[in-house]
């Protein structure tokens, strides 16, 4: 019986430090996804090579390719965005009253108000998603409640 509880101890010890890793591993691999995507958005990722020409030479190099692609029959052509020529692009960190922060986020409500908050969905697919927000709600002196 002594060498059961003694086993026992063991065994919940062995728990203890196999929950702490799963914890860990779940955690690193968020954390390892969120380095390397802003490794890459820093230009961080890889040795960056001056022969290897600026984003913008990229670009036109690719836009070179699309358009033999689009002459040979390859690809169809994409539609214009329907932006109008008096608008500008910018980022959204540009034109928001306050900058996207990690920390408090005002609670969602299930009621349409006149505060819609962004949600990540909005332009983690590399354009913007409209109808990806929530709506927030706004007491009478404008704090977010």
């Amino acid at each position: 019986m002594a060498k059961i509880e003694e086993l026992l101890l063991y065994i919940e010890k062995y728990d203890k430090a196999h929950s702490e890793l799963k914890a860990l591993n779940k955690k690193f691999s968020v954390d390892i996804q969120k380095s390397i995507i802003q490794y890459a958005m820093q230009g961080r990722l890889v040795e960056q090579n001056p022969e290897e020409g600026t984003g913008e030479e990229l670009y036109c190099q690719i836009q070179a390719v699309k358009k033999r692609l689009i002459q040979t029959g390859a690809i169809k052509k994409e539609k214009p965005l329907d932006v109008p020529i008096s608008w500008k692009r910018v980022r959204l960190a540009e034109i928001c009253e306050q900058k996207p922060t990690n920390g408090y986020s005002p609670q969602n409500v299930d009621y349409e108000t006149d505060v819609k908050k962004l949600t990540l969905t909005t332009a983690t697919a590399g354009y913007f998603k409209s109808d990806a927000f929530k709506y927030a709600d706004v007491g009478k002196d404008n704090t977010i409640l």
